[in-house]
This record gives structure tokens, C-alpha cells and sequence, in this order.
């Protein structure tokens, strides 16, 4: 573009072909940052799953429409971005209940849920257990595993 003062007569045309040359790379370096959303996504959900955070506030950061958004995280990830969230935080949460034995109020404020009752219900839809059965079955096998280790133990 600073090149233009050497054209007199074909300055305008030669000013609109440096813009059509720009919006060129810029669309050819566009498809680069879907990998960087999606990255950007699942480092706060990593590290934000404890937070009342949605997919809705993830989009809104990255300046992306919930709907496209989506769509790029599914293509990527193979699930919708609802879904991993979910899935991330039931596993937080079987960890916290069975390795951490931790109380299931606190379970469900440590992974984002102020409902206690929401939080075990979405529990019981993804493991097929309410959460104390859960933390129970997990420490009845931890005990079982830890007694069959001290029998085989010399």
C-alpha cells in the first residue's frame, strides 16, 4: 500500500487490489484459530469447571455465537460442548466422592453446581447411581482392593 504514490492514474485500483490481497490471507490464516478456540474452550473448562460456567459464557469470550461455537468444538472434539462440560464434571465429581471421600454438598459446590439436588440428579443420569450409592460402592471396592493387597502382601 505505501507503494501508491508511484501510481498516478491506477492509484485507487492499485489501493483496492492490496485490500483484496489482504482479506485473502486473512481468510487463509482464519481456518488456524478454530483449532485455538477450541483449545481456549477446553482450557477454561479445565480449569473453570468448579465455577458456574456454560457453554453460553464461553462463547460469549471467545466473541463467538453459541450456535457456531458449538459447531466448532463438536467437530473437534466429537461432542458438543454442553456434553463434555457434563462429562468433565461427573468425573471431577466420582473422583472427589470415592478417592477424596468428600461429603456430597461439597461435591457438588466443587464442580460448579449451587443445586445440591440438580447435581445428584445429573449425577444419577450419567453413572446410573445417586451419589452416595456411588461413594459408597467406591469405598466398599477401595477397602476390598486394599484388604486383597495386605492378604498378598508378605
Amino acid at each position: 500500500m505505501l507503494g501508491c504514490g508511484n501510481h498516478e492514474r491506477g492509484r485507487s485500483a492499485f489501493l483496492c487490489a492490496c485490500l483484496w490481497e489482504l482479506f485473502t490471507l486473512i481468510l487463509e490464516n482464519s481456518g488456524e484459530s478454530e483449532v485455538d478456540y477450541v483449545q481456549y474452550a477446553l482450557d477454561c473448562i479445565h480449569s473453570e469447571y468448579v465455577e458456574p460456567i456454560t457453554v453460553e459464557i464461553i462463547a460469549s469470550r471467545l466473541g463467538l455465537n453459541r450456535s457456531y461455537f458449538s459447531t466448532l468444538f463438536k467437530s473437534k472434539m466429537g461432542v458438543s460442548p454442553k456434553r463434555y462440560l457434563l462429562e468433565y464434571r461427573m468425573r471431577m465429581a466420582a473422583a472427589l466422592l470415592t478417592k477424596e471421600r468428600q461429603p456430597v454438598a461439597v461435591t457438588a459446590n466443587s464442580v460448579g453446581y449451587t443445586d445440591i439436588f440438580n447435581f445428584s440428579k445429573m449425577f444419577k443420569q450419567y453413572y446410573g447411581l445417586s451419589p452416595t450409592e456411588y461413594a459408597k460402592r467406591g469405598a466398599s471396592n477401595d477397602e476390598s482392593r486394599q484388604s486383597a493387597t495386605s492378604v498378598n502382601t508378605p
